[in-house]
C-alpha cells in the first residue's frame, strides 16, 4: 500500500509551485488524483506519506513553501493533522522562522491558523485571537526545538 501512496505522492508534489505551468485540465487531473488517493487509502495513511515526503524531499525554503502551496491546493488543510505543531514546525524551521522572503502569499500562516484552529487550538483561531502569530507560538517554537533541534528565535 505505501509504495502506491509514495508513487502518487511523488507525482503530486514533484513540482515547483512557483514555476509549474499547467493547463486547467492538468490541474483538474492532479486534484482528482489527490482526492482519489485519500478516498482509496484514507487520510491517515496518505498524510503519513505526505509528511514523510515533506521531510525527506523538501530541504530548502523554496521546496517547503512549494509543498505548502500544493498541500493547501490539494485540500490537505481540510483534514485533521496528527501532531499539527510538529507538521507546522518543520515548515518554519526550514525557513528559519522567517518566511517573508519566500512566502509572498503567506501560505504558512494561513496553514497554521487553519490547521491549529481546526484541531481545537483556540489561540490560533483568528475569530477569537486576531493577533495570533504562528512565529511566536510557543508550541510551534518548542516543537521545532524538540523535533528539529533548532529554532533561531531561541538559539539566536
Amino acid at each position: 500500500m505505501y509504495s502506491v501512496i509514495d508513487t502518487e505522492t511523488a507525482y503530486l508534489f514533484d513540482h515547483d509551485w512557483f514555476t509549474w505551468d499547467y493547463t486547467e485540465e492538468e490541474g483538474d487531473e492532479y486534484l482528482d488524483r489527490a482526492d482519489a488517493l485519500i478516498e482509496k487509502y484514507g487520510w491517515t495513511a496518505v498524510f503519513d506519506r505526505w509528511f514523510d515526503y515533506l521531510v525527506t524531499n523538501c530541504k530548502t525554503p523554496r521546496t517547503v513553501i512549494s509543498f505548502a502551496n500544493l498541500f493547501f491546493w490539494y485540500g490537505g488543510h481540510d483534514y485533521p493533522i496528527p501532531n499539527p505543531h510538529r507538521f507546522l514546525a518543520y515548515f518554519y524551521t526550514m525557513v528559519q522562522f522567517d518566511p517573508a522572503p519566500y512566502d509572498e502569499q503567506d501560505i504558512l500562516d494561513s496553514l497554521a491558523c487553519h490547521i491549529l484552529s481546526r484541531a481545537g487550538f483556540r489561540e490560533a483561531d483568528e475569530c477569537y485571537n486576531p493577533y495570533y502569530q504562528p512565529l511566536d507560538d510557543p508550541k510551534i517554537i518548542d516543537t521545532a526545538i524538540m523535533y528539529w533541534g533548532y529554532c533561531p528565535k531561541v538559539s539566536g
